[in-house]
């Protein structure tokens, strides 16, 4: 009998829940998949929803009550020999009890790192702890880029036998993405989480260094983070903060509209929306920092450094030029085609049926 995996992916939404479904989705092995009851974004064949939700106060009463009784299921599981390995597709806090449970059973435990180290402005020790623990007690790693597996020895000495399975596709809509002319007027976008690393103050500071007439609109949409302010755009007519958590359709609206999704990061491991790019055709303005170049080749606009002046110049020069453009779009569209995510699933596959 092929051996039996359990992949656990107990996120609520966004892109490392995007990214575990669709992986899982497609994946070529026997499996049996557990997730949070609470997902907004749940896996449709999921096997056992675990009761584990947000909050502080949730989170403590979830551990010291209700994680003892998986733990003592899994255990019984594992006596019966119903596993042979674990996939956990993080993160979460309770990602290392999982793994350590299988590493004590002598059995293989694959964790999913997508960043390995918090970024700057996101100061929680906890949460580094514990991904850090769940690397450490990981048997393997699977990497979404080169640059996280770099840095995982580097920055934290932890050396595993791992794999680099970039992010997919991200396309919410129902159609297959097409190349398309640039506007007339141009909408730039900056969409998803708004956290201080992707340089939103970086893009208010260039504001006043942009031809707004050039412009149809610029639209910054997602969730800002607690520590983040809003920038004041109240003397730019045509910029808009939307500022929330975007449901699937929100998300496919902004990016359908726009032409430029804008990434002024001032540091990255690797990024969502880089796959949001391939799976709309629609090219970024990006930073030269972490995985950008990794990610996207020749198919992003490249800010050469990182200032308000140098980011008015790029899009500036993004924007009058229909032809370049149109060559982004198609060198977008090839890569694209190599993140569809049969083709990674089958890359996760073999190397969990392979690696030693």
């Amino acid at each position: 009998m092929r051996q039996k995996t359990l992949c656990i992916n107990l996120g609520y939404g966004g892109g490392c829940v995007y990214y575990a479904n669709n992986l899982i989705k497609y994946l070529t092995v026997r499996k049996e998949v557990w997730i949070s009851r609470y997902s907004e974004e749940p896996y449709e064949n999921a096997d056992r929803k675990l009761c584990v939700a947000g909050g502080l106060r949730s989170m403590l009463w979830q551990t010291l009550f209700v994680l003892p009784w998986y733990v003592l299921k899994l255990n019984v599981a594992l006596l019966m020999r119903r596993y042979d390995r674990l996939v956990v597709f993080g993160p979460h806090n309770w990602d290392c009890v999982f793994l350590f449970i299988f590493r004590i059973w002598r059995k293989k435990a694959y964790y999913v790192v997508h960043d390995g180290i918090m970024h700057a402005g996101e100061e929680d020790r906890l949460h580094q702890l514990l991904i850090t623990a769940g690397m450490r007690a990981a048997t393997h790693h699977i990497f979404l880029s080169r640059n996280v597996q770099k840095m995982a020895v580097r920055q934290l000495g932890i050396s595993r036998p791992s794999v680099i399975v970039p992010h997919g596709v991200i396309n919410y809509a129902s159609g297959a993405a097409e190349v398309r002319r640039l506007s007339d007027k141009p909408c730039l976008l900056m969409i998803g989480r708004i956290n201080y690393y992707k340089g939103i103050d970086l893009l208010e500071q260039t504001f006043p260094l942009l031809n707004f007439s050039e412009i149809g609109e610029l639209v910054i949409a997602g969730k800002f983070a607690a520590n983040i302010s809003r920038p004041d755009v109240s003397v730019y007519s045509k910029v808009t903060v939307v500022d929330k958590w975007l449901l699937p359709e929100e998300f496919d609206h902004y990016v359908r509209r726009c032409d430029f999704l804008l990434m002024p990061y001032l540091e990255a491991t690797q990024s969502g929306i880089a796959a949001v790019s391939a799976g709309y055709i629609t090219p970024a303005v990006v930073s030269r920092v972490g995985a950008m170049e990794e990610q996207f080749g020749s198919a992003a606009y490249y800010i050469p450094e990182l200032t308000p002046e140098s980011l008015a110049n790029t899009i500036h020069a993004a924007i009058s030029d229909p032809e370049e453009y149109i060559r982004k779009q198609e060198a977008i569209r090839h890569l694209s085609a190599e993140l569809s995510w049969p083709a990674l699933a089958g890359k996760l596959s073999d190397y969990l049926n392979s690696a030693q």
